[in-house]
């Protein structure tokens, strides 16, 4: 508490988190988006009846939640009134649009949705889909000996989704590219550096920067990219016939289709497992591509690509310094140093 006046009041933080606290009270009663596991709003629970929680945790930039219920299972990915981050708010935004307008018209699957409900105002709102857990398994439960097939079958889904929407510009017309000012972001983001980091990644910032003037990114084909590909963002068969389901649509965006590529093959992989799987990787790609009839410059796909992770994934370095992110700008500016 802060005194001002000989009167006591509440200091800023004091306040908001009561705010929260009112809000979260209200939920159970007013209309409006998910803002807690356990409880929700009336006009919310009534369409799911018999809804038990199964399990609930806080993740990047969301909370999330699993439900048994008299519709099936349900997997919730909602925002807290505590968390005020506006990018990540337009990332459950975003999501939000792919799921309404575009998931059910794509070949690659995604969960269903069930129910979605925003309030940018207040930076809430809430994705509810179907849980597809108990009939799909993760990237961990994949044995270390089938996981170079079960990969050949994630970049053979990632080629289907691209190709889909290379094919139908005008469907995803929201997401527009803007060539010249994602250059400007990208180099504008290079000439600050990570907190922490090391010399040989300071040293690598001039040369990407330079390389990333250079390129023509009018020149090159663009459809809509899921935008943060990894192993985790899949949900396989148990039973390995090669049905990939694609998960968490918060960065799609239209880009390059080499950015996709080389986020999962050059930012999420080390050098020496990029080295070993990488040549297999693209093959099938590409050879999945020409089965859509699609035909790209897989070199220039691939360089760019690079290059727009390293930018990216620098900005990320100064927003978030964790190891994890040094480790992913660690990797992709070893493959950068390859193509720039």
């Amino acid at each position: 508490m802060a005194r001002r006046g000989g009167a006591v009041s509440a200091s800023a933080p004091a306040v908001q988190a009561r705010g929260a606290w009112r809000s979260l009270t209200f939920a159970v009663t007013r209309r409006g988006p998910v803002q807690s596991a356990r409880a929700w709003p009336r006009d919310v629970s009534a369409l799911f009846p018999a809804r038990r929680l199964v399990e609930a945790w806080r993740g990047d930039g969301a909370n999330f939640a699993r439900y048994t219920s008299a519709r099936g299972p349900l997997f919730l990915k909602y925002r807290s009134p505590m968390d005020r981050d506006a990018r990540a708010q337009r990332r459950l935004a975003n999501e939000v649009a792919y799921l309404r307008a575009l998931a059910p018209a794509c070949p690659v699957p995604s969960a269903p949705l069930l129910h979605a409900q925003l309030d940018d105002a207040a930076r809430l709102g809430h994705v509810l889909m179907e849980d597809l857990t108990e009939r799909t398994v993760g990237w961990g439960a994949v044995p270390t000996g089938e996981r170079e097939a079960r990969l050949v079958g994630i970049v053979r889904a990632v080629a289907d989704f691209h190709a889909h929407w290379l094919a139908r510009p005008d469907a995803w017309a929201a997401w527009r590219w803007r060539a010249e000012r994602e250059r400007t972001r990208l180099m504008e983001g290079l000439a600050v550096p990570p907190p922490g980091a090391t010399v040989d990644v300071l040293d690598a910032g001039p040369p990407v920067c330079a390389a990333l003037k250079r390129l023509d990114l009018s020149a090159l084909p663009v459809t809509l990219i899921h935008g943060d590909l990894h192993a985790g963002q899949f949900l396989l068969d148990p039973h390995d016939t090669g049905v990939v389901t694609l998960i968490d649509f918060g960065r799609v965006r239209a880009a390059p289709p080499g950015v996709d590529l080389a986020h999962l093959l050059a930012v999420r992989l080390t050098p020496e497992d990029r080295a070993a799987l990488a040549p297999t990787l693209q093959r099938a790609y590409a050879a999945r591509l020409a089965e859509h009839g699609v035909t790209l410059d897989g070199a220039a796909q691939w360089r760019a690509g690079v290059l727009m992770n390293a930018a990216s994934v620098w900005r990320e370095a100064q927003r978030t310094p964790s190891e994890g992110v040094r480790e992913a700008l660690r990797n992709v500016l070893d493959a950068a140093r390859a193509v720039w």
